[in-house]
């Protein structure tokens, strides 16, 4: 807000006035006329004063995080943003309040939705009325001016004057419940600008209820925002509920744009569940789309999100070919942000098959790309996954370096997920080394802040990989009660790869106490799970296992038979583990 001071006139003089050239003082009564000039003189004086003090650069003070930001930055922010220096101040104290991962993402979701929600108050309208009109141009108003709580308060007395009119009117109902439904869904928009997402579902939900029957395309929108929010906090099977029935009207009101967004929608939620298989079905069904209706930059994503599920399914040829035409698209829309993360993705690829050298050439073409746009969230990511590879290639010293690096922008950031992962992959880069005590300290940090910020996902993952860290140490009962426990919060988020691992990881180690046959079983439970989910290169490992197993048993024969399931899979995907298996065979009809 404005700190506008308070201007007053000052009294005048002491009777002075000027006539002839000559002062005159008297304690007569003044004349009319003299009155009148004094008059004409102030009101001059006001005048010019205000004008100079209203067409002064406005200097507004906005503070974060302790620090007072710079004029000059406020000035580009607003004009970045297209945003009054007022509404930033109002972000600000918004992120300053909720202290969201990413702030810098975060200021760019603030500044859209609230744009969007400005729109909207100024342009839709539903039912006719003065009086409701009138209110909203005053939340559009004080939305102009970043005061949210003014913005709310006319809000909610538009909702109960319109409710009121729906139930005096029964004739106009259908558009008063539409209104109704509009200011639920903009307090919504306004409630998940702010973060408030519990605000934001109960207002969401209040939407859908009110919104008549045979308004579908608006149900279906206010259901997309519902399954959104849920997304955003992690209820994933909930976001796909609310998705669902949103395509369920989409698909009804043959409206393609629609049905493409949330197919897509689907898919990334499944996705996250681990259930990639059904992921790549939406993104499928979505790919045909945009390129019925011509969406190119959505074709672009979606042929992204396809390249992503495929090489976490081990299927890497599968995975570089839909990353080359997404790249292919990117370049041709001018996206350069979607060019800097499909390259990273394809690091990951050559990563993942052993070709390491070339893996970081794509990093770094990625990492000039994300510090050419200001992209900080891709920057740290790209150093990450530097990290990732010269941890790989034994070059300890080079890859903690990026990992701080990547550490120092998550924290400026003020991004904690991103925090908690690099604390994590140094943990793994310390562990990899047998720097016990360094590894078990960074897991730790990563743990906390997991739990902090409610991410089960990978709260789960470092302490699966604490449990790792103990088993190498020969301490398997400790290892096995950290492998339960990342055990039960991967089922409980429905996670399948990471319940997947952590059955594997136990199997791994009840075989190291000789417990065999009660390694079999974790290992075929692990089994089923690739299976179900199509992760071809843990399926390989598991039959390499299941192998394993099986001749400490001294049952050879079931031992080759394994082997040469685990070896056609490897040979399918050009999984550089083949060679490890041609070695067991080898060595094996040697012995036989």
């Amino acid at each position: 807000m404005n700190d506008i001071k308070d201007t007053q006139a000052g009294a005048i003089g002491d009777g002075t006035h000027i006539e002839g050239g000559v002062h005159f003082y008297n304690n007569k009564p003044i004349r009319l006329w003299i009155v009148a000039v004094a008059i004409t003189i102030v009101t001059v004086f006001i005048i010019i004063s205000s004008w100079f003090f209203f067409t002064k650069p406005n200097q507004i003070q906005i503070t974060f995080r302790g620090q007072t930001l710079p004029q000059e930055q406020i000035q580009k922010l607003s004009d970045e943003l297209n945003v009054t220096k007022t509404a930033l101040k109002s972000f600000f104290l918004i992120l300053e309040q909720k202290q969201p991962k990413d702030t810098h993402t975060a200021l760019i979701e603030t500044a859209k939705r609230y744009k969007k929600l400005k729109e909207k108050l100024s342009t839709t309208n539903y039912f006719d009325s003065p009086e409701i009109n009138a209110l909203k141009e005053k939340a559009h108003k004080a939305l102009k001016y970043g005061d949210f709580d003014l913005a709310e308060k006319y809000l909610n007395e538009s909702k109960d004057k319109v409710l009121l009119c729906a139930q005096k009117l029964q004739e106009s109902a259908n558009e008063c419940k539409l209104s109704v439904a509009e200011a639920s869904a903009n307090i919504g928009d306004l409630a998940r600008t702010r973060y408030d997402n519990e605000k934001a579902v109960k207002n969401y939900k209040e939407a859908i209820d009110i919104v008549p029957e045979e308004s579908e395309l608006i149900k279906a929108e206010y259901l997309v925002k519902l399954g959104n929010i849920y997304y955003d906090i992690s209820k994933y099977y909930l976001s796909i509920k609310s998705q669902s029935e949103a395509l369920s009207l989409y698909q009804r009101k043959k409206n393609r744009q629609g049905e493409g967004s949330v197919l897509g929608n689907l898919g990334i939620a499944y996705s996250s569940l681990g259930q990639v298989n059904k992921a790549i079905k939406y993104y499928e069904k979505a790919l045909f789309i945009s390129r019925e209706i011509g969406d190119r930059q959505g074709e672009g994503s979606i042929l992204g999100n396809l390249g992503v599920d495929y090489n976490y399914l081990g299927q890497y040829d599968k995975a570089t070919e839909y990353y080359k035409k997404a790249l292919v698209i990117a370049r041709e829309v001018g996206n350069k942000r979607m060019e800097g993360s499909i390259l990273g993705n394809l690091g990951i690829v050559y990563r993942n098959l052993g070709q390491v050298e070339k893996a970081i050439e794509f990093y770094e073409e990625a990492l000039v790309i994300a510090r050419e746009k200001g992209d900080k969230q891709g920057e740290g990511l790209v150093l990450g996954n530097l990290g990732i590879a010269y941890s790989s290639l034994g070059q300890v010293d080079k890859a903690t370096g990026y990992y701080k690096k990547a550490l120092v922008i998550a924290r400026i950031l003020g991004d904690r997920q991103g925090e908690g992962s690099v604390l994590g992959n140094l943990g793994m880069v310390y562990s990899s080394f047998n720097q016990v005590d360094k590894a078990t300290g960074y897991y730790k940090k990563a743990i906390s802040i997991a739990r902090e910020i409610g991410d089960r996902r990978n709260e789960g993952i470092w302490l699966g990989n604490l449990g790792l860290i103990y088993s190498n140490l020969g301490h398997m009962e400790k290892a096995i009660v950290f492998y339960e426990k990342s055990l039960v919060i991967a089922r409980e988020i429905g996670d399948r790869k990471n319940e997947c691992v952590r059955l594997g990881n136990l199997g791994v180690t009840y075989y190291f106490i000789g417990q065999v046959d009660k390694a079999i079983k974790y290992y075929n439970k692990a089994l089923v799970i690739t299976k179900e989910i199509g992760d071809k290169q843990r399926e390989g490992f598991n039959l390499v296992n299941l192998g394993t197993a099986y001749r400490k048993l001294g049952q050879l024969e079931n031992f080759r038979k394994y082997l040469q399931q685990s070896l056609t899979i490897f040979e399918e995907i050009k999984s550089p583990e083949a060679d490890m298996v041609r070695k067991l065979l080898f060595d094996l009809d040697k012995q036989m």
